[in-house]
């Protein structure tokens, strides 16, 4: 989890306006040809490079948000702003077909590459700087709208060129120099080889065109997303295998960023944008934003975020990680913990690649199988400590038990925190302990699979034996407390909240506006299994306050819990009674 402070440097009519605040109320007026279409930190991050629609691009202290210059780039709108690999050179692509080529040493312009009037709309620097990928308009436009042009960056020529029967809107060069992948209005993404110059791939699943894509900086991953369809999700791809491995709540996205440590993915999109830590696969903050946002980049130590788009504001998010003091993917072995031989580290089924632990019964005799964390956790400093983790479960009979414990005097006594039995899921769910009861002391913990008798009766069937898989085990501070009253109209995602089962937006039934949120949009849930909606924060109640009350529906508990198997409708209202 993130805290964060909102450092917004607005370059507004010439001067430079620096604040430091703790939220998104600070407004900057700024004039409308003055939006903001591309960002790009330099490598070292010492500059800031931001690309307008007035044809100006603007030159920033990376350290102190500064104004070091504003070059008068173009006559059109400078669409793309990107600096080489080295930052020695930016290139600034304009909707007039050039990519012009900056000095930043010496602060000069030394090459204009152009072959065409027609506008450029993506641009991509090879890993070594020696070439540049541009998407233009083509000037056939028929039966290939777009081209892809390999420029020659010493020789400043067209050295390749590749017509497309699609409109392209995103292209991005693999960090090895191998691969280069392109998307557009179709529903895939092309793979170009960059030795043979073929097509080695084609990645298909999106519902709807491919609007922005970005590998991860070890160069094995390629996330991908549209820009059409709020009910087509995200995707993460092997580029080995060609197959998704991951995938979150998708939406209207306009930009994605993976961040230079390949820990976070910045995604804007409508209202917001959304940062998910990757190694846990959940959201790590959202940003709230009022308007538009095209442009984003990660400095490159990957602590801050800038993004600015149709406001014409350029903002600096601080991301400063809170202290964790555990996280256990099970990838490493089994070192951090203590467990008999019932306990066992598998890796057919999993939450995150590609490891988890897994407790079987095999006997019908009663009996104890402790998974127990080695270290204690010293939980000073934790306003709101929580324990997660994903489970994976088959409990009957009530004979069977997944406890989670804790123990405030190393392991004399324990007290269970969390308990479930005859119960089952048939994917893998994230499971939150509040552990606020012990914030600023030290524990330990201990997971433990329990069974009684097994009665004649009830017994287990052994094709089907109880089990309890545990994966991606996290203690840390809890996420941030949502306000009261809390409306959410579902007119843009679910990115909010966490869904289990089938929970998606949809247009078939609705209260207000264009959208919902149903368990199952276009079909019936299926059987005995598990759909929640839960809110991804918990709310904030008021001393006195007993639970929640709705407009439209009703919610368990004050975590925002939603167990519910008809339409949920929009412009729900939650607050205190």
């Amino acid at each position: 989890m993130f805290s964060m402070k909102q450092l917004v440097w607005a370059i507004c009519a010439g001067f430079v306006c620096l604040s430091l605040v703790c939220s998104k109320d600070a407004v900057f007026s700024q004039e409308p040809t003055n939006d903001v279409w591309s960002i790009d930190w330099r490598s070292d991050g010492s500059l800031i490079a931001i690309g307008r629609n007035n044809g100006t691009v603007d030159i920033l202290n990376g350290a102190t948000g500064t104004l070091r210059t504003t070059l008068e780039a173009s006559y059109a709108t400078v669409r793309i702003v990107a600096w080489n690999p080295s930052g020695s050179l930016l290139a600034i692509a304009d909707y007039d077909g050039a990519i012009i080529l900056w000095d930043s040493d010496t602060q000069q312009y030394i090459a204009v590459m152009h072959d065409s009037d027609l506008a450029i709309y993506a641009l991509a620097w090879s890993p070594d700087g020696s070439q540049l990928a541009s998407v233009n308009e083509s000037d056939t436009r028929y039966p290939a709208p777009y081209t892809v042009k390999i420029w020659d960056v010493t020789t400043r020529q067209v050295i390749k060129i590749f017509d497309f029967e699609r409109d392209i809107f995103s292209i991005e060069w693999s960090p090895n120099g191998n691969q280069l992948a392109i998307s557009g209005d179709k529903n895939d993404v092309l793979i170009l080889n960059t030795t043979s110059w073929e097509i080695e791939m084609t990645l298909e699943g999106h519902t709807e065109r491919v609007s922005s894509l970005a590998w991860s900086p070890d160069g094995t991953k390629l996330v991908t997303a549209t820009d059409s369809d709020i009910n087509d999700t995200i995707k993460v791809w092997d580029i080995n295998t060609g197959q998704v491995i991951a995938h979150f709540p998708g939406g209207t996205v306009h930009s994605l960023k993976w961040s230079p440590d390949g820990n976070l993915l910045a995604i804007s999109e409508y209202r917001q944008i959304r940062i998910i830590d990757m190694q846990l696969s959940d959201v790590a903050w959202v940003i709230p934003i009022s308007s538009t946002v095209w442009g984003i980049a990660w400095s490159p130590d990957s602590s801050q975020l800038a993004y600015g788009g149709v406001s014409g504001e350029v903002n600096i998010a601080n991301l400063e990680p809170e202290p964790t003091p555990f996280y256990d993917d099970f990838e490493s072995g089994t070192s951090n913990w203590t467990h008999p031989a019932g306990w066992l580290r598998i890796n057919t089924l999993y939450h995150s690649p590609t490891w988890a632990m897994q407790a079987v019964r095999t006997v019908t005799t009663p009996y104890s199988l402790t998974l127990t964390l080695n270290t204690p956790l010293d939980l000073t400093g934790f306003t709101s400590p929580e324990l997660t983790y994903w489970s994976l479960h088959r409990l009957y009979y009530n004979t069977e038990y997944g406890r989670v414990q804790i123990s405030l005097d190393d392991g004399a006594t324990w007290t269970t925190v969390q308990q479930m039995t005859n119960t089952r899921n048939v994917a893998w769910t994230r499971q939150r302990i509040n552990l606020s009861a012990y914030a600023g002391q030290t524990v330990r913990l201990r997971f433990v699979f329990e069974a009684a008798v097994c009665l004649p009766d009830h017994c287990f069937d052994s094709a089907s034996p109880p089990f309890w898989r545990i994966d991606d085990v996290r203690l840390a501070d809890a996420a941030p407390m949502v306000a009261l009253p809390l409306t959410e109209d579902f007119e843009g995602d679910l990115a909010r909240w966490v869904t289990e089962g089938t929970w998606a937006t949809t247009t078939e039934t609705v209260h207000s506006g264009l959208r919902s949120a149903a368990d199952s949009p276009g079909s019936n849930y299926a059987a005995k299994t598990l759909t929640a909606l839960t809110l991804a924060s918990p709310a904030y109640t008021t001393s006195g306050s007993t639970g929640w009350t709705t407009t439209e529906s009703a919610v368990e508990d004050v975590t925002g819990r939603l167990r519910r198997s008809q339409l949920f409708p929009p412009s729900i209202l939650l607050s205190t009674p």
